[in-house]
């Protein structure tokens, strides 16, 4: 018996999609198991770590480091940037594209978004 999930998914990724959600997508995306449906994600793919240190009573310090940069399967196409392996500054771009900053999509609540989304679903339900 499988206990595999079988059914088909939809990935909803925006500009704030990063870090260990970046990953997630690019690695269902890179085995063609999921479809990315938004916009590009924010590009910041790899393992940060954060330091913080206490160097008296009047002063502290915190500081970030990524440790890794994340290498996909493939080279991948962003427009703007060379063909790149890397999460690193290219993010994940959606399989369909879909931005809800529009004039039409604040105007109405983001109906356009919406709507585009339950279309790509539907055609996806036996």
């Amino acid at each position: 018996m499988s206990l595999a999930y079988t059914k088909p998914i939809v990935l909803l990724t925006d500009n704030f999609t990063l870090s260990a959600a970046e990953t997630f997508a690019a690695t269902l995306q890179d085995i063609r198991r999921a479809i990315v449906y938004g916009m590009p994600t924010d590009g910041g793919g790899g393992n940060v770590v954060g330091f913080s240190s206490t160097t008296g009573p009047f002063s502290e310090g915190s500081t970030r480091v990524t440790q890794s940069i994340e290498v996909r399967s493939h080279p991948v196409t962003a427009p703007g940037l060379p063909s790149a392996p890397y999460i690193e500054n290219v993010g994940v771009q959606p399989d369909v594209a879909a931005s809800y900053q529009t004039t039409a999509n604040l105007l109405t609540g983001g109906q356009p978004v919406v709507n585009g989304f339950v279309t790509l679903v539907s055609g996806l339900a036996p």
